[in-house]
């Protein structure tokens, strides 16, 4: 039996809307977790980010000798932010650059200052010519978030 041109038979409309329905559906649920994880990870590192703004850090002198390096690291901020620790190197143009981690915080003595002497004590320092430190936070998955780092060159 042969069909005319007319009689072709299709996809109902019900059937149609169903699956319009059900593309809407999975487009929005993809693009929901898409926005939801941006803003989340957007949210914590802005918290993260208004704390680093509260912490002042300097360094008012590098001292090498021949066991190692120091440090003057003087904290300024009247904040008193905790921080999770700082990572910090004694640069050396021949040897490259190595972070020590510490954990911990320094303190705000009396809301003005605090002098930490700083200092690996490897043979590999003696002639820095810069000190880098940078600050950090400990993050929910366990990462590290850094505030701006500090950098001190050697006149």
């Amino acid at each position: 039996m042969r069909m005319k041109r007319g009689d072709k038979k299709g996809l109902s409309g019900i059937v149609t809307a169903l699956i319009l329905i059900v593309l809407v559906l999975v487009a929005a649920g993809i693009v929901w977790a898409v926005y939801n994880s941006l803003i989340k990870g957007s949210a914590d590192e802005a918290g993260l980010s208004a704390k680093c703004l509260g912490i002042s850090l300097s360094v008012s002198n590098l001292t090498c000798y021949t066991d190692g390096c120091g440090a003057m690291v003087i904290r300024e901020d009247s904040s008193n932010t905790a921080f999770d620790g700082f990572e910090y190197s004694f640069v050396n143009p021949n040897k490259g650059t190595e972070y020590v981690d510490s954990s911990g915080n320094l303190a705000v003595k009396k809301m003005v200052s605090t002098i930490d002497m700083l200092s690996p004590g490897t043979g590999d320092t003696a002639n820095a010519t810069e000190f880098r430190m940078r600050v950090y936070f400990n993050k929910e998955n366990g990462d590290k978030y850094y505030c701006s780092p500090i950098v001190y060159e050697k006149p």
